[in-house]
C-alpha cells in the first residue's frame, strides 16, 4: 500500500476516471464495465484525522467508511483510521457473502492475534 500510496498511480488512475466522466454516456459505460470487469474487489485504505474532531460543535466519536461496488466487483473492504482508531468496513453482494459480520470478527481476530504476535517479538 505504502508504494502504491508514493506513486503516481492514485493520480494516472483519478485522470483516468475523470477524462471517463467527461466521455459520453454510451462510452463511460463501456470504459467501466471493461475495468471493473478486471477486479474481483478493492481494498482501500484511508488515513483520516489523527485527531479527533468536532462538527457544528460536537465530538465526532467515529466514522464509518465503504467503498462501493460496481459493475462485477462484489466485495470492498475499506479500512480508515481516525484520531487513533482503526475501522473496517465490509460490503458484499448478498450472492457471495450472505452476512458479511462473520467475514469482519475473523478480520479482527487475525488483527488481534497478529497485535498479540508482534508485542512478543518486539523487546
Amino acid at each position: 500500500m505504502d508504494a502504491i500510496k508514493h506513486s503516481d498511480e492514485g493520480a494516472i488512475t483519478y485522470g483516468i476516471l475523470e477524462t471517463m466522466g467527461r466521455a459520453p454516456t454510451a462510452v463511460e459505460q463501456r470504459l467501466l464495465e471493461f475495468f471493473t470487469n478486471k477486479a474481483s474487489m478493492v481494498v482501500t485504505n484511508v488515513a483520516g484525522p489523527r485527531r479527533r474532531i468536532a462538527l457544528a460543535g460536537t465530538p465526532v466519536a467515529g466514522i464509518l467508511i465503504w467503498a462501493p461496488c460496481s459493475g462485477d466487483m462484489r466485495m470492498t473492504v475499506s479500512l480508515f483510521s481516525y484520531g487513533g482508531k482503526v475501522t473496517a468496513g465490509f460490503l458484499t453482494d448478498a450472492g457471495i457473502v450472505l452476512d458479511p459480520q462473520p467475514l469482519a470478527d475473523a478480520f479482527r481476530a487475525e488483527l488481534l492475534s497478529l497485535a498479540r504476535r508482534a508485542r512478543r517479538i518486539d523487546p
